[in-house]
């Protein structure tokens, strides 16, 4: 797996195929996982694999509000 640096240089088309396959990948990770497992802590200071998504859905929202208040306000009609 790239370290942060490392995927920060690779070209952008790459990061946005990357980020396409995410979801899926996600999804595969945890289908057919009970609510206990995915709400389980592997470590006292770790995440549960469902705060990491509960993080990445929040992270999204706070990002497009952000992406949001930079367009032009007649950008975002329609």
């Amino acid at each position: 797996m790239a370290t942060r640096m490392e995927y920060a240089q690779q070209p952008v088309a790459r990061c946005l195929e990357r980020m396409e396959r995410t979801v899926e990948e996600v999804a595969a990770a945890i289908r057919n996982q009970g609510d206990e497992l995915v709400s389980r802590r592997p470590t006292p200071l770790s995440w549960s694999a469902k705060e990491i998504i509960c993080h990445l859905r929040d992270i999204e929202e706070v990002f497009l509000l952000r992406f949001r208040s930079m367009l032009p306000k007649h950008a975002g009609d329609g």
